[in-house]
Protein backbone atom coordinates (compact mmCIF):
# COMPACT_ATOMS: atom_id res chain seq x y z
CA UNK A 1 0.00 0.00 0.00
CA UNK A 2 1.08 3.57 -0.69
CA UNK A 3 2.79 5.35 2.21
CA UNK A 4 0.99 7.99 4.27
CA UNK A 5 4.11 10.20 4.35
CA UNK A 6 6.17 11.18 1.31
CA UNK A 7 9.56 12.49 2.39
CA UNK A 8 11.79 14.79 0.34
CA UNK A 9 15.20 15.89 1.65
CA UNK A 10 16.03 19.20 -0.01
CA UNK A 11 19.46 20.58 -0.85
CA UNK A 12 19.19 23.06 2.02
CA UNK A 13 18.93 20.22 4.54
CA UNK A 14 15.19 20.62 5.17
CA UNK A 15 12.97 17.54 5.08
CA UNK A 16 9.55 18.09 3.52
CA UNK A 17 6.94 15.54 4.63
CA UNK A 18 3.77 15.46 2.54
CA UNK A 19 0.66 13.86 4.05
CA UNK A 20 -1.65 11.75 1.87
CA UNK A 21 -3.74 9.15 3.68
CA UNK A 22 -3.87 6.07 1.41
CA UNK A 23 -7.04 4.79 3.11
CA UNK A 24 -9.36 7.51 1.84
CA UNK A 25 -9.86 10.93 0.24
CA UNK A 26 -9.04 12.91 3.40
CA UNK A 27 -6.19 12.66 5.87
CA UNK A 28 -7.05 10.98 9.17
CA UNK A 29 -4.89 10.10 12.17
CA UNK A 30 -5.16 6.37 11.57
CA UNK A 31 -2.93 3.62 12.94
CA UNK A 32 -0.91 3.92 9.74
CA UNK A 33 -0.39 7.64 10.40
CA UNK A 34 0.86 6.87 13.92
CA UNK A 35 3.13 4.04 12.78
CA UNK A 36 4.73 6.06 9.99
CA UNK A 37 5.13 9.12 12.22
CA UNK A 38 6.84 6.96 14.84
CA UNK A 39 9.23 5.54 12.23
CA UNK A 40 9.96 9.03 10.89
CA UNK A 41 10.78 10.28 14.39
CA UNK A 42 13.05 7.28 14.97
CA UNK A 43 15.06 8.26 11.90
CA UNK A 44 15.18 11.95 12.83
CA UNK A 45 16.31 11.20 16.36
CA UNK A 46 19.06 8.97 14.97
CA UNK A 47 20.08 11.27 12.11
CA UNK A 48 18.80 14.85 12.59
CA UNK A 49 18.23 17.23 9.69
CA UNK A 50 18.13 21.05 9.69
CA UNK A 51 14.39 21.12 9.99
CA UNK A 52 11.11 19.45 9.02
CA UNK A 53 8.13 20.87 7.15
CA UNK A 54 4.78 19.07 7.24
CA UNK A 55 2.29 19.84 4.47
CA UNK A 56 -0.54 18.02 2.73
CA UNK A 57 -0.90 16.60 -0.75
CA UNK A 58 -4.68 16.80 -0.29
CA UNK A 59 -7.02 19.83 -0.42
CA UNK A 60 -7.33 19.57 3.38
CA UNK A 61 -4.53 19.30 5.92
CA UNK A 62 -6.58 16.71 7.78
CA UNK A 63 -9.75 15.91 9.72
CA UNK A 64 -8.25 14.12 12.71
CA UNK A 65 -9.33 10.79 14.16
CA UNK A 66 -10.99 7.93 12.34
CA UNK A 67 -14.37 7.64 14.11
CA UNK A 68 -14.78 4.00 13.09
CA UNK A 69 -11.44 3.17 14.72
CA UNK A 70 -12.43 5.14 17.82
CA UNK A 71 -15.73 3.23 17.98
CA UNK A 72 -13.94 -0.11 17.62
CA UNK A 73 -11.54 0.77 20.42
CA UNK A 74 -14.38 2.09 22.57
CA UNK A 75 -16.13 -1.26 22.27
CA UNK A 76 -13.18 -2.85 24.09
CA UNK A 77 -13.50 -0.46 27.05
CA UNK A 78 -11.75 2.70 28.27
CA UNK A 79 -8.26 1.18 28.64
CA UNK A 80 -7.69 0.83 24.89
CA UNK A 81 -8.92 4.34 24.17
CA UNK A 82 -6.78 5.80 26.95
CA UNK A 83 -3.70 3.98 25.64
CA UNK A 84 -4.31 5.16 22.07
CA UNK A 85 -4.75 8.75 23.22
CA UNK A 86 -1.50 8.54 25.18
CA UNK A 87 0.22 6.97 22.16
CA UNK A 88 -0.48 9.88 19.81
CA UNK A 89 0.33 12.40 22.54
CA UNK A 90 3.70 10.72 23.02
CA UNK A 91 4.40 11.05 19.28
CA UNK A 92 3.54 14.75 19.31
CA UNK A 93 5.74 15.29 22.38
CA UNK A 94 8.60 13.66 20.50
CA UNK A 95 8.10 16.25 17.76
CA UNK A 96 8.32 19.04 20.33
CA UNK A 97 11.48 17.59 21.86
CA UNK A 98 13.35 16.70 18.69
CA UNK A 99 15.84 19.51 19.18
CA UNK A 100 15.31 20.69 15.62
CA UNK A 101 12.60 22.97 14.17
CA UNK A 102 9.37 21.42 12.91
CA UNK A 103 6.88 23.57 10.98
CA UNK A 104 3.41 22.73 9.66
CA UNK A 105 1.89 24.40 6.60
CA UNK A 106 -1.93 24.49 6.43
CA UNK A 107 -3.63 25.11 3.10
CA UNK A 108 -7.07 23.69 3.84
CA UNK A 109 -9.28 22.38 6.63
CA UNK A 110 -7.29 21.33 9.71
CA UNK A 111 -9.34 19.99 12.60
CA UNK A 112 -9.04 17.48 15.42
CA UNK A 113 -5.84 15.45 15.42
CA UNK A 114 -4.35 17.24 12.43
CA UNK A 115 -4.75 20.64 14.05
CA UNK A 116 -3.20 19.07 17.14
CA UNK A 117 -0.23 18.05 14.95
CA UNK A 118 0.05 21.68 13.83
CA UNK A 119 -0.03 22.90 17.44
CA UNK A 120 2.68 20.39 18.39
CA UNK A 121 4.89 21.77 15.63
CA UNK A 122 7.16 24.58 16.74
CA UNK A 123 5.62 26.90 14.16
CA UNK A 124 2.64 26.82 11.84
CA UNK A 125 1.85 28.94 8.80
CA UNK A 126 -1.55 28.89 7.08
CA UNK A 127 -2.95 30.12 3.80
CA UNK A 128 -4.81 33.37 4.38
CA UNK A 129 -8.24 32.22 3.27
CA UNK A 130 -11.41 32.90 5.28
CA UNK A 131 -12.99 29.74 3.85
CA UNK A 132 -10.46 27.55 5.69
CA UNK A 133 -11.47 26.36 9.15
CA UNK A 134 -9.25 25.31 12.03
CA UNK A 135 -10.15 23.90 15.41
CA UNK A 136 -11.67 21.13 17.44
CA UNK A 137 -15.12 19.82 16.47
CA UNK A 138 -15.00 16.94 18.96
CA UNK A 139 -17.60 18.20 21.46
CA UNK A 140 -20.11 18.48 18.61
CA UNK A 141 -19.91 14.69 18.18
CA UNK A 142 -19.88 13.80 21.87
CA UNK A 143 -16.08 13.61 22.27
CA UNK A 144 -13.32 15.92 23.48
CA UNK A 145 -9.90 16.49 21.88
CA UNK A 146 -7.69 13.48 22.57
CA UNK A 147 -4.31 14.18 20.96
CA UNK A 148 -3.24 17.08 23.15
CA UNK A 149 -5.43 19.84 21.74
CA UNK A 150 -7.15 20.66 25.01
CA UNK A 151 -3.86 20.78 26.91
CA UNK A 152 -2.05 22.88 24.31
CA UNK A 153 -4.92 25.35 23.97
CA UNK A 154 -5.05 25.92 27.71
CA UNK A 155 -1.26 26.28 28.01
CA UNK A 156 -1.09 28.62 25.03
CA UNK A 157 -4.28 30.68 25.43
CA UNK A 158 -5.37 30.32 29.03
CA UNK A 159 -8.55 29.03 30.58
CA UNK A 160 -11.29 31.37 29.33
CA UNK A 161 -9.99 31.77 25.77
CA UNK A 162 -9.94 27.97 25.34
CA UNK A 163 -13.65 27.55 26.06
CA UNK A 164 -15.04 28.72 22.67
CA UNK A 165 -12.58 26.50 20.81
CA UNK A 166 -12.93 23.38 22.95
CA UNK A 167 -16.31 23.44 24.71
CA UNK A 168 -18.25 25.24 21.98
CA UNK A 169 -16.35 23.45 19.18
CA UNK A 170 -16.05 26.78 17.38
CA UNK A 171 -14.03 26.49 14.15
CA UNK A 172 -12.11 29.61 13.20
CA UNK A 173 -10.40 30.98 10.06
CA UNK A 174 -6.60 31.23 9.90
CA UNK A 175 -6.60 34.98 10.49
CA UNK A 176 -8.37 34.53 13.83
CA UNK A 177 -6.03 31.68 14.76
CA UNK A 178 -3.09 33.97 14.07
CA UNK A 179 -4.62 36.71 16.25
CA UNK A 180 -4.94 34.24 19.10
CA UNK A 181 -1.37 33.02 18.64
CA UNK A 182 -2.34 29.47 17.70
CA UNK A 183 -0.51 29.79 14.38
CA UNK A 184 2.63 31.72 13.58
CA UNK A 185 1.67 33.54 10.41
CA UNK A 186 -0.26 33.69 7.13
CA UNK A 187 0.61 33.55 3.45
CA UNK A 188 -1.25 33.78 0.13
CA UNK A 189 -0.02 30.52 -1.39
CA UNK A 190 2.30 27.54 -0.95
CA UNK A 191 5.35 29.35 -2.23
CA UNK A 192 4.90 32.09 0.35
CA UNK A 193 4.25 29.57 3.11
CA UNK A 194 7.37 27.57 2.25
CA UNK A 195 9.44 30.75 2.23
CA UNK A 196 8.08 31.74 5.63
CA UNK A 197 8.81 28.26 6.99
CA UNK A 198 12.40 28.33 5.73
CA UNK A 199 12.98 31.79 7.20
CA UNK A 200 11.51 30.73 10.55
CA UNK A 201 13.65 27.58 10.67
CA UNK A 202 16.77 29.59 9.91
CA UNK A 203 15.97 31.96 12.78
CA UNK A 204 15.06 29.20 15.26
CA UNK A 205 17.53 26.31 14.92
CA UNK A 206 16.73 24.81 18.35
CA UNK A 207 13.19 25.83 19.37
CA UNK A 208 11.23 24.89 22.47
CA UNK A 209 7.54 25.06 23.20
CA UNK A 210 6.47 27.57 25.89
CA UNK A 211 5.48 24.76 28.28
CA UNK A 212 8.97 23.27 28.06
CA UNK A 213 10.60 26.47 29.30
CA UNK A 214 11.44 27.03 32.94
CA UNK A 215 8.88 29.12 34.77
CA UNK A 216 6.06 28.54 32.29
CA UNK A 217 2.54 29.12 33.64
CA UNK A 218 -0.88 28.89 32.07
CA UNK A 219 -1.75 32.41 30.79
CA UNK A 220 -3.97 34.19 33.29
CA UNK A 221 -3.42 31.60 36.00
CA UNK A 222 -5.71 28.88 37.26
CA UNK A 223 -9.36 28.64 38.17
CA UNK A 224 -9.05 29.91 41.73
CA UNK A 225 -6.64 32.79 41.07
CA UNK A 226 -9.51 35.29 40.83
CA UNK A 227 -13.00 35.25 42.32
CA UNK A 228 -14.57 36.60 39.11
CA UNK A 229 -13.02 33.74 37.14
CA UNK A 230 -14.39 31.17 39.56
CA UNK A 231 -17.89 32.67 39.43
CA UNK A 232 -17.81 32.85 35.64
CA UNK A 233 -16.84 29.20 35.29
CA UNK A 234 -19.40 28.22 37.92
CA UNK A 235 -22.11 29.94 35.85
CA UNK A 236 -20.96 28.20 32.66
CA UNK A 237 -21.01 24.85 34.41
CA UNK A 238 -24.52 25.48 35.71
CA UNK A 239 -25.67 26.33 32.18
CA UNK A 240 -24.22 23.11 30.80
CA UNK A 241 -25.82 21.10 33.59
CA UNK A 242 -29.18 22.70 32.77
CA UNK A 243 -28.91 21.58 29.16
CA UNK A 244 -27.41 18.20 30.00
CA UNK A 245 -30.17 16.86 32.21
CA UNK A 246 -27.65 15.19 34.51
CA UNK A 247 -26.40 12.97 31.66
CA UNK A 248 -22.75 12.59 30.66
CA UNK A 249 -22.15 15.57 28.42
CA UNK A 250 -19.11 16.24 26.24
CA UNK A 251 -19.34 19.98 26.82
CA UNK A 252 -19.34 19.59 30.60
CA UNK A 253 -16.52 17.04 30.39
CA UNK A 254 -14.47 19.44 28.27
CA UNK A 255 -15.10 22.35 30.64
CA UNK A 256 -14.09 20.22 33.59
CA UNK A 257 -10.96 19.16 31.72
CA UNK A 258 -10.00 22.75 30.92
CA UNK A 259 -10.29 23.69 34.59
CA UNK A 260 -8.24 20.67 35.73
CA UNK A 261 -5.55 21.19 33.09
CA UNK A 262 -5.22 24.87 34.00
CA UNK A 263 -4.43 23.88 37.56
CA UNK A 264 -1.58 21.44 36.86
CA UNK A 265 1.56 20.89 34.83
CA UNK A 266 1.66 19.91 31.17
CA UNK A 267 2.41 16.20 31.69
CA UNK A 268 -0.36 15.76 34.24
CA UNK A 269 -2.69 17.67 31.92
CA UNK A 270 -2.03 15.17 29.15
CA UNK A 271 -3.09 12.30 31.41
CA UNK A 272 -6.23 14.18 32.44
CA UNK A 273 -7.13 14.80 28.80
CA UNK A 274 -6.60 11.14 27.86
CA UNK A 275 -8.70 9.96 30.79
CA UNK A 276 -11.59 12.28 29.91
CA UNK A 277 -11.30 11.45 26.21
CA UNK A 278 -11.61 7.75 27.03
CA UNK A 279 -14.65 8.39 29.21
CA UNK A 280 -16.40 10.27 26.45
CA UNK A 281 -15.41 7.84 23.70
CA UNK A 282 -17.19 4.95 25.40
CA UNK A 283 -20.32 7.00 26.18
CA UNK A 284 -23.71 6.46 24.57
CA UNK A 285 -23.69 10.18 23.80
CA UNK A 286 -20.64 9.83 21.55
CA UNK A 287 -22.14 6.89 19.68
CA UNK A 288 -25.39 8.78 19.13
CA UNK A 289 -23.85 12.11 18.10
CA UNK A 290 -21.22 10.57 15.81
CA UNK A 291 -23.99 8.64 14.10
CA UNK A 292 -26.12 11.74 13.70
CA UNK A 293 -23.40 14.17 12.66
CA UNK A 294 -21.25 11.95 10.44
CA UNK A 295 -22.91 8.71 9.43
CA UNK A 296 -26.45 9.99 8.84
CA UNK A 297 -25.14 13.00 6.97
CA UNK A 298 -23.15 10.73 4.67
CA UNK A 299 -26.21 8.56 3.92
CA UNK A 300 -28.42 11.56 3.16
CA UNK A 301 -25.79 13.22 1.00
CA UNK A 302 -25.52 10.04 -1.05
CA UNK A 303 -29.27 9.46 -1.34
CA UNK A 304 -30.57 13.02 -1.57
CA UNK A 305 -33.47 12.26 0.79
CA UNK A 306 -35.37 14.98 2.66
CA UNK A 307 -37.97 14.81 5.40
CA UNK A 308 -41.60 15.25 4.34
CA UNK A 309 -42.98 18.68 5.31
CA UNK A 310 -46.16 17.12 6.64
CA UNK A 311 -44.13 14.98 9.05
CA UNK A 312 -42.18 18.04 10.16
CA UNK A 313 -45.41 19.81 11.00
CA UNK A 314 -46.66 16.80 12.95
CA UNK A 315 -43.36 16.56 14.83
CA UNK A 316 -43.64 20.18 15.93
CA UNK A 317 -47.31 19.84 16.78
CA UNK A 318 -46.83 16.67 18.84
CA UNK A 319 -44.42 18.56 21.08
CA UNK A 320 -46.82 21.46 21.54
CA UNK A 321 -49.71 19.03 22.20
CA UNK A 322 -47.84 17.31 25.01
CA UNK A 323 -46.78 20.65 26.49
CA UNK A 324 -50.44 21.73 26.46
CA UNK A 325 -51.48 18.43 28.06
CA UNK A 326 -48.95 18.96 30.84
CA UNK A 327 -50.29 22.48 31.43
CA UNK A 328 -53.80 21.03 31.63
CA UNK A 329 -52.59 18.69 34.37
CA UNK A 330 -51.55 21.69 36.44
CA UNK A 331 -47.84 22.02 35.65
CA UNK A 332 -46.48 25.52 35.31
CA UNK A 333 -44.80 26.77 32.15
CA UNK A 334 -41.66 27.37 34.21
CA UNK A 335 -41.46 23.74 35.33
CA UNK A 336 -42.16 22.37 31.86
CA UNK A 337 -39.55 24.72 30.40
CA UNK A 338 -36.96 23.62 32.94
CA UNK A 339 -37.64 19.96 32.14
CA UNK A 340 -37.43 20.71 28.41
CA UNK A 341 -34.02 22.34 28.82
CA UNK A 342 -32.77 19.37 30.82
CA UNK A 343 -33.99 17.06 28.06
CA UNK A 344 -32.04 19.12 25.53
CA UNK A 345 -34.90 21.14 24.02
CA UNK A 346 -35.07 24.85 23.44
CA UNK A 347 -38.23 25.68 25.43
CA UNK A 348 -39.23 28.14 22.70
CA UNK A 349 -40.29 25.23 20.48
CA UNK A 350 -42.95 24.25 23.02
CA UNK A 351 -44.87 27.50 22.42
CA UNK A 352 -45.77 27.80 26.10
CA UNK A 353 -47.83 30.74 27.28
CA UNK A 354 -46.09 32.38 30.25
CA UNK A 355 -47.32 31.80 33.78
CA UNK A 356 -49.51 34.56 35.13
CA UNK A 357 -49.07 36.27 38.47
CA UNK A 358 -52.10 34.40 39.81
CA UNK A 359 -51.05 30.98 38.51
CA UNK A 360 -51.46 28.22 41.08
CA UNK A 361 -48.46 26.16 42.17
CA UNK A 362 -47.78 22.99 40.21
CA UNK A 363 -50.70 20.67 40.88
CA UNK A 364 -48.98 17.73 39.21
CA UNK A 365 -45.94 16.21 40.87
CA UNK A 366 -44.19 14.78 37.80
CA UNK A 367 -40.42 14.97 38.19
CA UNK A 368 -38.34 16.75 35.58
CA UNK A 369 -36.96 13.54 34.09
CA UNK A 370 -40.45 12.14 33.43
CA UNK A 371 -41.60 15.40 31.86
CA UNK A 372 -38.57 15.29 29.55
CA UNK A 373 -39.25 11.66 28.65
CA UNK A 374 -42.86 12.50 27.82
CA UNK A 375 -41.73 15.26 25.46
CA UNK A 376 -39.17 13.01 23.77
CA UNK A 377 -41.64 10.14 23.42
CA UNK A 378 -44.43 12.34 22.10
CA UNK A 379 -42.15 13.67 19.38
CA UNK A 380 -40.78 10.22 18.50
CA UNK A 381 -44.17 8.63 17.85
CA UNK A 382 -44.97 10.48 14.57
CA UNK A 383 -41.72 9.06 13.19
CA UNK A 384 -42.71 5.54 14.22
CA UNK A 385 -46.17 5.95 12.72
CA UNK A 386 -44.67 6.96 9.38
CA UNK A 387 -42.36 3.92 9.49
CA UNK A 388 -45.38 1.66 9.97
CA UNK A 389 -47.34 3.39 7.21
CA UNK A 390 -44.46 3.12 4.74
CA UNK A 391 -44.13 6.88 4.39
CA UNK A 392 -40.62 6.80 5.87
CA UNK A 393 -37.93 4.19 5.24
CA UNK A 394 -34.52 5.58 6.17
CA UNK A 395 -33.12 5.51 9.71
CA UNK A 396 -30.72 8.33 8.79
CA UNK A 397 -33.60 10.52 7.72
CA UNK A 398 -35.78 9.51 10.69
CA UNK A 399 -32.96 10.53 13.06
CA UNK A 400 -31.45 13.61 11.46
CA UNK A 401 -34.63 15.27 10.14
CA UNK A 402 -36.31 15.76 13.55
CA UNK A 403 -33.03 17.03 15.04
CA UNK A 404 -32.20 19.44 12.25
CA UNK A 405 -35.69 20.76 11.51
CA UNK A 406 -37.98 20.05 14.46
CA UNK A 407 -35.93 20.66 17.60
CA UNK A 408 -35.40 17.06 18.71
CA UNK A 409 -32.35 17.07 21.05
CA UNK A 410 -29.10 16.27 19.26
CA UNK A 411 -27.56 14.46 22.24
CA UNK A 412 -29.97 11.56 21.59
CA UNK A 413 -28.73 10.94 18.05
CA UNK A 414 -32.34 11.23 16.84
CA UNK A 415 -35.66 9.52 17.70
CA UNK A 416 -34.75 6.00 16.55
CA UNK A 417 -31.45 5.99 18.41
CA UNK A 418 -33.18 7.31 21.50
CA UNK A 419 -35.80 4.54 21.32
CA UNK A 420 -33.09 1.93 20.78
CA UNK A 421 -31.15 3.20 23.79
CA UNK A 422 -34.25 3.19 25.99
CA UNK A 423 -35.26 -0.27 24.78
CA UNK A 424 -38.33 -0.98 22.60
CA UNK A 425 -40.09 -2.90 25.38
CA UNK A 426 -39.64 -0.07 27.89
CA UNK A 427 -40.79 2.56 25.39
CA UNK A 428 -43.87 0.54 24.44
CA UNK A 429 -44.83 -0.05 28.08
CA UNK A 430 -44.45 3.62 28.91
CA UNK A 431 -46.54 4.68 25.91
CA UNK A 432 -49.36 2.36 27.00
CA UNK A 433 -49.28 3.69 30.53
CA UNK A 434 -49.41 7.33 29.43
CA UNK A 435 -52.08 6.61 26.82
CA UNK A 436 -54.26 4.95 29.51
CA UNK A 437 -53.83 8.00 31.76
CA UNK A 438 -54.72 10.50 29.02
CA UNK A 439 -58.05 12.25 28.88
CA UNK A 440 -60.51 11.07 26.16
CA UNK A 441 -59.43 12.22 22.71
CA UNK A 442 -55.81 12.87 23.80
CA UNK A 443 -54.34 9.86 22.04
CA UNK A 444 -50.90 11.11 21.03
CA UNK A 445 -49.25 8.40 23.16
CA UNK A 446 -51.11 5.52 21.51
CA UNK A 447 -48.27 3.34 20.15
CA UNK A 448 -48.34 2.17 16.52
CA UNK A 449 -46.92 -1.26 17.45
CA UNK A 450 -48.61 -4.14 19.21
CA UNK A 451 -45.39 -5.71 20.46
CA UNK A 452 -41.82 -4.76 21.25
CA UNK A 453 -40.68 -7.29 18.64
CA UNK A 454 -42.65 -5.46 15.96
CA UNK A 455 -41.11 -2.16 17.02
CA UNK A 456 -37.61 -3.68 16.94
CA UNK A 457 -38.27 -5.11 13.47
CA UNK A 458 -39.24 -1.65 12.20
CA UNK A 459 -36.06 -0.16 13.67
CA UNK A 460 -34.01 -2.89 12.01
CA UNK A 461 -35.69 -2.34 8.62
CA UNK A 462 -34.98 1.39 8.76
CA UNK A 463 -31.33 0.77 9.63
CA UNK A 464 -30.94 -1.86 6.92
CA UNK A 465 -32.52 0.43 4.33
CA UNK A 466 -29.56 2.81 4.58
CA UNK A 467 -27.01 0.07 3.91
CA UNK A 468 -28.69 -1.52 0.90
CA UNK A 469 -27.10 -0.73 -2.50
CA UNK A 470 -30.41 0.30 -4.03
CA UNK A 471 -31.08 3.00 -1.41
CA UNK A 472 -30.48 5.76 -3.93
CA UNK A 473 -33.04 4.39 -6.31
CA UNK A 474 -35.60 3.60 -3.63
CA UNK A 475 -35.17 6.81 -1.61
Amino acid sequence: MQSYFTETLNDDGLLTVALADPSGPVNRTTDRFKAELSALLDRLEAAPVRGVIFLSDRPTFGVGGDVDQIAALAATGPAGIFADSQRIKALFRRIERLGLPVVSLIEGLAVGGHFELALASHACFARDDDAIRLGFPECAVGLIPGAGGLVRCVHRLGLEASIPLIVEARLIPPARAAELGLITGLGPDRAALLAAARDWIAAHPAPHQPWDRKGHRVPGGGLFDRRDRYLSLQAKTAGLIATGGGRPCAERTALSGICEVAACGFADGEVIESRLFARQAISAEAEARIGLRLKDRSVLKRSGQALDQDLLQRLRQSLRDEAAALRARGLSAARIGKAARQAGYDPEVLDLAPDTATARPDAATLDLAEIGDRLLTAQSLPVLRDLVAGRLHSAALANSGPVNAAGFPAWTGGPLRWITARGPAAVLAQCRQWAAEASPGADHFTPPFATAAALQAALDRARDFDTEPETEQRG
